[in-house]
């Protein structure tokens, strides 16, 4: 179940601010594989807080920041029902370059703290997007991170190249 509040003024764009609130929970059978295909992952009960802000210094640049709290519980197997509290913190501080009418470029700093673990994480990734019309961005990129800024993925195997592609209507 996903919530979420958007503020992005039609008359000035220049601030904009997106808030979700999400419920996961994966409690499934053992051998259930999960969105991103692993068959091991532990069982997890999670509510998830996300407050994404964008601000536009110049039209060619825009940064950005997120902040993220995970509160859960998880399994220490997929087999087990012993539970740990699984709390995480995720900040993501971000500046995209509008280079040309068709280009951009990003780039993202992260860190991720696990609480309980006392797990530190940190990390960057970059890309290089193009604009296909006005409706449609697709980029490749290169994660340095081993973690999602998805804080319901717990699999630290986010390490690598990546496709992003975007719409807005």
């Amino acid at each position: 179940m996903v919530a979420g509040f958007a503020y992005r003024p039609v008359d000035n764009e220049r601030f904009n601010a997106l808030i979700l609130v999400k419920y996961f929970e994966d409690l499934g059978p053992v051998g259930q594989l999960t969105g991103s295909g692993q068959a091991q992952s532990p069982k997890q009960s999670s509510t998830v807080l996300n407050v994404d802000l964008n601000y536009d210094l110049t039209q060619s640049l825009t940064i950005g920041a997120k902040y993220g709290y995970r509160n859960g519980r998880v399994s220490l197997t997929r087999e087990s029902d012993i539970f740990v509290s699984s709390d995480a913190h995720l900040a993501v501080l971000r500046a995209d370059l509008h280079i040309t009418r068709q280009w951009d470029l990003l780039v993202e700093g992260r860190a991720l703290w696990v609480e309980q673990a006392d797990d530190l994480r940190i990390g960057a990734l970059g890309a290089v997007c193009r604009h296909l019309g006005n409706n449609v961005k697709v980029g490749v990129g290169y994660s340095l991170s081993d973690f999602s800024d998805n804080l319901t993925d717990q699999s630290f195997n986010s390490h690598g190249p990546f496709l992003n592609i975007l719409s807005k209507f």
